[in-house]
């Protein structure tokens, strides 16, 4: 079977969001992409890339390409932007007429078994084949569309580009850029039609369009399912793997490992959960199990420990026992109902909150990770009355700002002010956002703060937020510092609950199929191509 992969792109995407290196060659977990890409293909020899010349020319491609797959064949072609089929027509004398082809595209890794892809079309002996992948996959959150596929009990129908068939995306199978074709001539073929017919998507030849004419030739095309599919054609896409990898490779089993320091952590968990009950979730949203352990446990597991906890929760979740089961050594305070907002929640255990030492406000629905020696540096500043930790670049908060608090600083990054629902910039990528997680001196700059804001009538959306405290906090002649993490895991919503146990899940597994790997490159792995991240929505209670 040949393997042509078409990289004669300029890869605009990446140029525009800064990127120097060519898009074949960005790192991805320390190898270039292209690299976990042939990967797929474990003991394919018969590699064809067409490359532009001038990448050829002017970038290590040649020499990576060589490295990667010493037998293949290089082909340089002028630079253009007509797409994949272009491309692959540029090269047809290299394109062999007899032998089945894969064309596959450049910037992705599946968790797929290659052999076992083979065997099935040596079965079927099927004129082509799309590889897909539907359901929850969570670079389909985005607003990134891809080939969409009309199917009946495996066979295409249609296949259309950068437009769903329906309103519900993620029960459609979008195409994870792998096309087979039963012999290079039948590729060809229906390449050069493709072209005459002028079926291009915004001035690009892609390679899903002549499936539609074979179909319609009456030609037998297939739909082969991913279990798992790793899209990194976008710089967000690629930026939002790579920060979910880094997390699971050194992070994931983290937990804080200082002493309890003197004050109180304060919990508030009275939210309805409305976007839980939605999606059919029948448990309160603190015991919603986040790849097996309650969410309240992951979340409490990774803040500082204090030697007093107080959590507030409404009498219907408290009532059956579960929630004390999992909280057995925090006080817990009752309100009967929901409340006005997160600060009035936290103000209900004002009676259980000694007033003169710190307080530290941590949300029920988020995890992170961070630098300890830089937390207890930042605290043990007394000139420091209170500290908002943040993130910066969350995929949620880029595609969605005004879901989240967002903090005003200074240039020597002391708080002038947070706006919460209301993004501060037209790029909220720099910006610190707001986790939900708020350290106070004393516990009394947090009480007096919040209950001016309260007095004042200052909601937002209907509530009363605890950011919109800081910022009255701020204009009461208080100092407050941001403290951004490394990694901030948000469990706010069933999609980010989701995307955790995906993520979770993937990294799992590959780390099964590295040790038992030789070279630990899990691309060379029968059951896995390529290779082998912030994360969710706001916080809330």
């Amino acid at each position: 079977m040949q393997i042509v992969i078409p990289m004669s792109g300029a890869g605009a995407r990446f140029v525009r969001a800064g990127y120097r290196t060519l898009k074949p060659l960005v790192e991805v977990d320390g190898r270039p992409m292209i690299e976990h890409v042939a990967g797929m293909f474990p003991g394919a020899h018969e590699f064809l890339f067409i490359c532009a010349e001038t990448h050829l020319a002017e970038t290590p491609l040649r020499a990576v390409l060589e490295r990667i797959a010493p037998s293949g064949q290089i082909v340089g072609i002028a630079p253009h932007q007509r797409g994949p089929v272009h491309a692959a027509l540029e090269a047809a004398a290299f394109i062999e007429d007899d032998a089945p082809v894969v064309l596959s595209y450049c910037d992705f890794g599946a968790e797929w078994d290659f052999g076992a892809f083979e065997r099935r079309m040596a079965e079927l002996q099927c004129a082509g084949c799309v590889t897909a992948y539907r359901g929850f996959h969570p670079h389909s959150l985005g607003p990134t569309l891809y080939a969409y596929i009309r199917e009946r009990d495996g066979r295409l129908l249609e296949i259309q580009e950068k437009r769903a068939f329906t309103d519900d995306r993620m029960r459609e199978y979008a195409s994870a850029g792998t096309y087979y074709f039963r012999t290079g001539a039948l590729l060809k073929h229906y390449f050069r039609q493709a072209v005459a017919r002028g079926l291009a998507t915004n001035g690009e030849f892609y390679a899903s369009m002549p499936y539609n004419l074979m179909v319609a030739d009456g030609l037998d095309v297939r739909v082969y399912e991913l279990a798992r599919f790793l899209q990194w054609g976008t710089p967000e896409d690629l930026e939002e793997y790579q920060a979910w990898s880094r997390y699971f490779r050194h992070s994931a089993t983290w937990r804080p490992r200082g002493p309890a320091t003197e004050g109180t952590t304060l919990v508030p968990m009275a939210g309805a959960g409305v976007r839980f009950q939605r999606a059919g979730y029948t448990r309160p949203k603190p015991l919603v199990p986040v790849d097996g352990v309650p969410m309240i446990e992951r979340a409490r597991g990774s803040f500082p420990r204090t030697t007093r906890a107080v959590a507030v929760g409404q009498a219907t979740h408290l009532a059956g026992g579960a929630i004390r089961a999992a909280l057995r050594d925090v006080e817990l305070v009752t309100v009967p109902g929901l409340t006005a907002g997160q600060a009035s929640t936290c103000l209900a255990a004002r009676d259980r909150i000694d007033p003169d030492t710190p307080l530290l406000i941590a949300p029920c629905d988020a995890g992170v990770v961070y630098d300890e020696a830089r937390w207890a540096r930042l605290i043990a500043d007394p000139g420091i009355d209170a500290v908002v930790w943040t993130f910066r670049n969350h995929p949620h908060a880029n595609r969605s700002p005004r879901q989240y608090g967002w903090v005003r600083t200074t240039r020597d990054g002391d708080v002038a002010g947070v706006s919460c629902k209301t993004p501060i910039s037209e790029d909220p990528r720099r910006d610190p956002g707001v986790i939900g997680a708020f350290w106070f001196r004393r516990a009394r700059f947090f009480l007096e703060a919040a209950d001016a804001l309260i007095a004042a009538g200052r909601r937002v959306n209907g509530e009363f937020y605890v950011d919109s405290v800081v910022d009255v906090l701020c204009e009461q002649g208080r100092r407050a510092r941001v403290f951004d993490v490394d990694h901030y895991l948000s469990f706010g919503t069933p999609d980010d609950v989701r995307t955790y146990e995906y993520w979770a899940g993937y990294f799992r597994d590959r780390a099964r199929v590295d040790s038992r790997s030789a070279t630990g490159f899990p691309g060379r792995s029968e059951r896995w191509g390529g290779v082998g991240g912030h994360f969710g929505a706001p916080h809330d209670e």
